[in-house]
């Protein structure tokens, strides 16, 4: 948990204040989903690679939990995930999206939403309202 800890300080210093703002992507149940669910964080799965998957079914710590998501692939976010210590400006996935405008690179992306279905950004894939 102290890791989490020092993830969460880390992301106060960029803005973001609530665990929940944050998606943490990990192969193993225990040490990843519960970790980072206690921690108060998102959790998604990534059950792409057979080989490196853990779902440690014989732990009692996993055999309620369950991922916010299950990602097969990481295809859908393309190039290389931003260094923590050394954002950009404005959203951090401006350099390798495709919908990313000129708006995307200057500035704070306010985070929107209602509930559950909040995104830091401009052109997000669904209408918010739609969701919410």
């Amino acid at each position: 948990v102290r890791l989490f800890d020092r993830l969460l300080e880390h992301a106060a210093t960029h803005g973001i204040r609530q665990p929940a703002e944050l998606l943490y992507v990990g192969n193993d149940m225990l040490n990843d989903v519960v970790a980072a669910r206690s921690a108060g964080l998102r959790t998604a799965l990534f059950a792409g690679d057979r080989q490196s998957l853990r779902l440690r079914h014989d732990h009692p710590e996993c055999r309620n939990p369950r991922p916010d998501a299950v990602l097969r692939s990481l295809a859908a976010i393309p190039g290389l995930p931003p260094a923590v210590d050394d954002l950009p400006p404005g959203c951090a996935f401006a350099p390798r999206c495709d919908k990313a405008t000129e708006a995307c690179r200057a500035g704070e992306i306010v985070l929107e939403g209602r509930g559950a279905r909040k995104v830091r950004c401009i052109h997000p894939e669904q209408s918010l309202e739609k969701t919410a």
